[in-house]
């Protein structure tokens, strides 16, 4: 089990609302899944919509962890972000909290980037290039593919219509598109797949292939 550095630490305690009980906790640990199993990974999964899924799946040791009370103080986190819109954008899919093995799994649906972002305080981007663009947002030239190819020099003209993620997180990302190109350190572990290590510094961009 890998220990979680202190920003994981301080993202998670941020998702869960900042309380007091929760920040108790001296260590986080992400579990990997084994092969052929379910995956019980920290991820951050966005759909062609660009809806947002946030998985958060942790070892959690306090012995006097009382799963209601988090759930009750999620939920209502939740209440009031949706209260400033007329409609929902964020829903608490699962929060469940396993004795055993003393794991912890929340799972929450999120309407866009942009909800997820604001909600967690923190850059995320999904849209095309020339979308990205236009919102400030400067698209690196140094991103490099999975056999370490460079961007070809038109690269601007191929992917003004196509999608790219941008990130700081130090998270496992799927994607909803082939990944062609990344920011440099990034792990590609998967076609539609990225792990952010923390080795990777400041902001992640991954360039999709539509």
């Amino acid at each position: 089990m890998t220990v979680i550095s202190e920003k994981k630490i301080s993202y998670v305690k941020r998702l869960f609302v900042k309380t007091a009980a929760f920040m108790m906790v001296a260590a986080f640990g992400i579990l990997l899944s084994a092969c052929g199993k379910a995956d019980n990974t920290t991820r951050v999964e966005v759909s062609k919509d660009g809806a947002v899924k946030s998985v958060i799946f942790e070892g959690f040791s306090e012995p006097n962890y009382d799963v209601n009370e988090l759930t009750e103080m999620v939920n209502t986190k939740v209440s009031e972000y949706n209260s400033d819109y007329l409609s929902t954008k964020i829903t608490v899919d699962s929060l469940k909290f396993d004795e055993e093995k003393k794991t912890i799994k929340l799972i929450m649906d999120y309407n866009n980037a942009s909800d997820y972002a604001g909600f967690n305080d923190v850059p995320f981007f999904y849209g095309t290039v020339s979308e990205a663009e236009e919102k400030g947002y400067t698209i690196s030239a140094d991103m490099v593919g999975t056999g370490d190819d460079k961007l070809p020099d038109d690269w601007k003209e191929q992917y003004a219509d196509k999608h790219i993620i941008i990130c700081e997180e130090k998270v496992k990302v799927k994607t909803p598109y082939k990944i062609d190109y990344a920011t440099k350190g990034v792990n590609v572990t998967g076609k539609k797949e990225a792990v952010l290590s923390e080795e990777t510094e400041g902001e992640v961009q991954l360039l999709l292939s539509k």
